[in-house]
């Protein structure tokens, strides 16, 4: 109950901070900006920001207020236009338009409005797309203001539809809490039994559903399931040493996946952006510091610990052998990792020199 209060605080003050951040930039943007030239400006400036960058919500915020900032200027400018146009006409050819409500107040381009709204419902889909319920919400109330400032051209049903998406996501996302919760109820039960395996499965989906959607299921969150599972599993007496096996399968899981993380950003990075730019050079700094460490991951390394993972299986004393069954579907893992970091390795090294067919792990794990 303690953990899942200090959540809520933490939840709280994200929350607090992010509205914090998007008003002092909103307020630093609507300083500067005079029209679409400073427009420009401030937006990259914005949209670089630190903040910015690391939090998916408050770029969506921000994204949609240019957008919305855009919006008003082009209209004035096409207020201004109209207002300077008229004149010179009825000076020139003695025409003289007819005063009706659409002429007194001139709206811009029908498609130009289109555009706006498209622009700020396919960062609305995005929000939707990540489960990012709360930053789509605020983004459905912006394209709600646009529809009823642009009712002429943007239609109620255009609206409805983004209603419906929300509608269609929010009763998903119930559904996946659903699952999480069974599948924390079903690993808990699995561990106070001792059916480690069951317990195992449910954490391996629960963890594929952190990967896939974060924000349905949080970092913090699996980790309170995790714990969950190793207090329900307290009155087995080779607790610590299970612990201690898995914390040791974590420590090599996360060591390989950061080396596979840095290969692969790598190999993203040198399709994307061009060699000359300080980002790639960072990139493939990282990716050579993942080839030297790949290079020792080999077979020596490989019975090292299998030896040190016997030894944690010895002190359990499980006389079922599922530990040990549960260490060999590690080691296998482990040698799959390690293969798949070494094949991208090789795609890279083939896609810089095809001709010399360079193999950077020449010393293979």
């Amino acid at each position: 109950m303690t953990l899942r209060r200090d959540l809520h605080h933490e939840t709280a003050r994200e929350g607090r901070k992010r509205d914090f951040t998007f008003q002092q930039i909103s307020a630093e943007i609507l300083r500067e900006v005079v029209d679409l030239q400073t427009l420009q400006v401030a937006s990259r400036r914005a949209m670089n920001h630190p903040e910015v960058r690391a939090d998916a919500h408050l770029e969506a915020e921000v994204r949609g207020y240019l957008t919305q900032l855009e919006y008003e200027i082009r209209g004035r400018m096409s207020r201004q236009q109209s207002e300077e146009l008229h004149p010179r006409v009825e000076a020139e050819i003695g025409w003289k338009p007819v005063q009706t409500a659409e002429t007194k107040a001139p709206t811009p381009a029908r498609e130009f409005v289109l555009a706006g709204f498209e622009r700020l419902r396919r960062v609305y889909d995005e929000r939707l797309l990540h489960f990012d319920l709360d930053a789509a919400r605020r983004l459905l109330g912006q394209l709600d203001q646009y529809q009823e400032a642009n009712r002429s051209v943007v239609t109620p049903a255009m609206l409805e539809r983004c209603r419906l998406d929300m509608a269609r996501t929010e009763q998903r996302a119930a559904q996946y809490r659903l699952e999480v919760d069974a599948l924390a109820r079903a690993a808990a039960q699995g561990a106070r039994a001792g059916r480690m395996d069951e317990a195992a499965k449910a954490l391996k989906r629960l963890s594929s559903i952190h990967a896939s959607h974060p924000h349905l299921l949080s970092e913090s969150r699996l980790n309170e399931i995790r714990s969950m599972i190793e207090d329900s599993s307290d009155h087995y007496d080779h607790r610590e040493a299970s612990r201690a096996l898995v914390q040791r399968e974590r420590s090599v899981a996360e060591e390989l996946r950061k080396l596979a993380d840095a290969v692969h950003a790598f190999h993203r990075v040198s399709h994307e952006i061009p060699h000359g730019d300080p980002r790639f050079g960072d990139a493939e700094k990282q990716y050579y510091d993942a080839v030297r460490s790949i290079r020792h991951h080999d077979k020596e390394w490989l019975a090292d610990l299998m030896l040190e993972l016997d030894d944690l299986v010895t002190e359990l004393h499980d006389e079922s052998g599922r530990s040990g069954a549960q260490v060999a579907r590690f080691l296998h893992s482990v040698k799959a990792a390690i293969a798949g970091v070494v094949k991208e390795i090789r795609q890279v090294a083939a896609e810089s020199s095809p001709a010399a067919g360079a193999d950077p792990t020449s010393k293979q794990p």
